[in-house]
This record gives structure tokens, sequence and C-alpha cells, in this order.
């Protein structure tokens, strides 16, 4: 985990950075000074002063900052129980409404054009990943709105509306977006093709789409065995990767939820249990004589499957970034919307470690298939973070960029001039709301440290 965490901060970070480089161009571009420009935050650990800015590099490296000349004219008019806040020359409150907002857009800008030239990157190389096919195995849940509409284990999901879907991640993230929507599956049974109407419920912790179903999954035990923390207890049982579980204590087993739902059953009087596999195409008979110690995780990992993008050219590369991008805010704005109509705050909004472990994971998970597989994939999930990070500046929450876009919009309509006091006021409402996502994010992110 602290591998992950560490890769993690220094790609949220570097984004950060060239988040803040975006303000650093537009407002030199825009005749603003810039005092200093900082690779992470805290004490000073190197700096130099070039063409008037003082570069620096800083102890924290979790983003940075870009201190433009008059940052403190706000705080000093407060004091000094000014009217309007001075106006240098070369200052960010001298300069003009467009100027302003220019400079406030170029952060959002310059985070949508890196991660549009990481999916570009990512599309022309091709996307490698695990998952499993799109067959599907009903949740145990006899309310889920797939046993609603009709649909049975076994059943491979062919289309949601009419955009086909290739695997089940495909179809896990399509549904995602579509909660409370009807929506239209289309599906094949028995060989035949058929189609239901079915309305995605919301998942509270996640403010994702969902209709309760699970991919089905051949229960093979994945060759990667060896490297699991529980390894220890399979392979005391005689486990081995490759096996295929056939039945336990008499029960057949047709997938691997059906496994899972069998073995967590299992209560400590019920051992020692038979387990029957099959390996090599020979059918063996294993006794597990008790259940796993205490604090001892008894998952196991199933052979999947490895989907791939389709090869695309450069410039049909390029529309697909594009298409991603569109596709993540979109994505992203459906999410905000459901903070609203009932889900989880504190589970759906992930905290600053929880993202950063992510970061990390994408990366040396990516990287255990290959250095290929390991560029695509944190290149992906870098893009993705960055789309996202744009979106969070834009929202119009007084601190963060599109706060401040909407105030100077509004001051530029306005009549009479805004004092400091009032600036000052609508800013705090902005640090309040930004407290309160935080708390939110720590919840979080301490709720992501008991999960393990």
């Amino acid at each position: 985990m602290i591998l992950n965490i560490f890769l993690g901060l220094l790609g949220l970070g570097l984004l950060i950075t060239i988040h803040e480089f975006g303000h650093l161009l537009a407002a030199v571009r825009g005749g603003v000074c810039v005092e200093a420009f900082s690779v992470g935050w805290g004490p000073v650990i190197w700096k130099k002063t070039i063409r008037q800015i003082e570069f620096r590099l800083s102890a924290i490296p979790l983003g940075g900052y870009c201190k433009m000349k008059g940052s403190e004219s706000l705080q000093e008019a407060i004091l000094n129980k000014s009217s309007s806040i001075p106006k240098e020359n070369g200052s960010f409150y001298s300069a003009n409404w467009l100027t302003r907002c220019i400079i406030l857009l170029a952060g959002p800008g310059m985070n949508l054009l890196t991660a549009l030239l990481l999916f570009w990157a990512v599309f022309f190389i091709g996307i490698q990943y695990e998952t499993f096919p799109n067959k599907i195995a009903l949740s145990p849940d006899s309310d889920s709105p797939a046993a609603a509409a009709g649909l049975q284990t076994g059943d491979i999901i062919t289309r949601i509306n009419n955009k086909a879907v290739t695997d089940f991640q495909d179809l896990r993230q399509q549904i995602a977006g579509l909660a409370t929507s009807e929506v239209t599956i289309y599906f094949e049974r028995d060989g035949l093709s058929k189609s239901t109407q079915i309305i995605p419920k919301l998942d509270k912790s996640t403010g994702a789409g969902i209709i309760g179903v699970y991919p089905y999954i051949e229960p093979v035990i994945n060759d990667e065995l060896a490297d699991m923390d529980n390894a220890s207890y399979w392979q005391q049982s005689g486990i081995m990767a490759g096996d295929r579980l056939q039945a336990i204590n008499g029960t057949k087993i047709q997938h691997a939820v059906e496994f899972e739902q069998i073995w967590q059953g299992l209560k400590e009087e019920d051992f020692p249990v038979e387990m029957t596999i099959m390996r090599n195409q020979s059918e063996i008979r294993l006794s597990l004589s008790a259940p796993p110690e205490n604090g001892q995780q008894d998952l196991l990992s199933w052979q999947t499957i490895e989907g791939r993008s389709p090869d695309r050219g450069f410039i049909e590369s390029g529309l697909q970034a594009g298409a991603e991008i569109y596709r993540t805010i979109s994505m992203s704005i459906k999410g905000f919307i459901m903070l609203f109509r009932g889900a989880d705050i504190s589970r759906a909004v992930s905290g600053p470690l929880e993202i950063t472990y992510m970061v990390g994971a994408a990366a040396t998970n990516g990287f255990s298939r290959g250095i290929v597989s390991g560029i695509t994939a944190i290149f992906h999930f870098l893009g993705l973070i960055s789309v996202v990070l744009a979106f969070m500046n834009l929202l119009p929450i007084p601190a963060l960029d599109g706060g401040q876009i909407l105030f100077t919009l509004v001051e530029r309509i306005s009549p009479f001039p805004y004092s400091p006091v009032t600036i000052v006021r609508y800013q705090n409402i902005g640090a309040a709301v930004i407290l309160v996502l935080l708390v939110f994010a720590v919840t979080s992110d301490l709720f992501f440290l008991f999960r393990g």
C-alpha cells in the first residue's frame, strides 16, 4: 500500500502542478506579474529566479501554487479598512475582467489539455486490461432491477440501449451513468436474442447506477494464487492455481458467485468441509478441516480474460480521446447531481489518500502485465483524474476557479464595485463548503483504511 500511495502522490501532485502552470502561463501572457511558482508545498528546499519569477521546489510533493502579484492585496485592504482593493500595476486585481477570467480558466484548461494528450496516447497505443465476459450472474437479492426485469443467470448482455457491450467492465461503466433512467437491455439466452426494459437503481455508497448483477465467472483459480495474502490457507488445504471448483459438500458450483455465497454461509461447526475440484481433467476431493484463522482473508482470485481496445489510427485516437473527456465530464456531472439525490456523500466522495492509492495501484497493476500496459494504465487513470480535477475546479464554489470566475462576471455586470468585506464573506462561504467536502473526504479515507 505504501508504494501505491507514494506513486499516487507523485501522479496527483504532477496534475496539480500542471494546473498551476496553466495559471502561470496565462498570467504572464496577460501582463500579470508572477512572484513565485512552487512545485510542492511547505518549506522551500530549492529556488531559482528566472525572468523575475522565483521557481521553488518545496518539501511536500502534493501539487503546488502560483503566487501572483496582488494576491495579498485583499488582506491588506481588510486590515486597512479600505473601501476597495489596491490595484498596483501588474497585480491580479489591476487586470481587466476578461484577463482575470482567462487566468482562472487556464488551470482547468491545462488539465483538460493534459487529459486529451494522455487519452490520445492511450487510444493510439491501445489499452490492455483484465476483465470478465459479459455473461451475468444475478445477485442473491431477489428484488434487484435485473431480477425484476426478467434477466437470468447465464444471460449474455450484448447492448445497452443502442451501444454494444464488449465485456463486464464495459457493462458496469455504462450502467453506472444511468441510475434511475429507464434503459433497454439486449441479451442472448439459449442462442436467442431478447430485450427488456430496466431502471438501474442508485447505489448510495458510490452514486453509480447498478442493476444487481455480477460477472458469470468460471470458478477457476487465478495463477496469482501464490502472490495472494491469503494464499497460505488455500495452499495448506491443497488448492492450486488452475483448479476448477466443482462442489462444496456435494453442492455443485456453477460460477464464482455461487461459491462465494456457499463459502460465506459456512459456520465453524460445518467443518470439516469436502471440496471437489477438477485438476488436469481429474476429479479430486479435498477435506478442509477448519475455517481460516481470525483475521485471515479467505477470498479467492479467479481467472480473467484480457480485454484490449480496438486498433485506431492517429486521427481516430484523437477523436476518441475527445469522446473520453466528454464521457468523463458527463459522468462527473451525473455523479455530482446524485449527491443531492440520495447518494451517501461520505462514501461517494474519495479522499486524497484513496485517490493517490488508486493512481499508484493503476501503475503497479499495469506494470505487472508489462511496460506498455503499465504506461497506458497510468496514463488513462491520470487522464480521468485530470478531467475530474478540471471539472471540480470549475464548480461555482467560492475559493475555487469557477467561483472566482462567477464572482468576476457578476462584478462586471454590477453597477457598484464590491467592497473587500463582501469579497471575503463570499470566499468564506466557499471555504466552508470546501471544509465540509474535506470532512467527508477524510471520512472516506478512514473507511478506506479500515477496509484495508
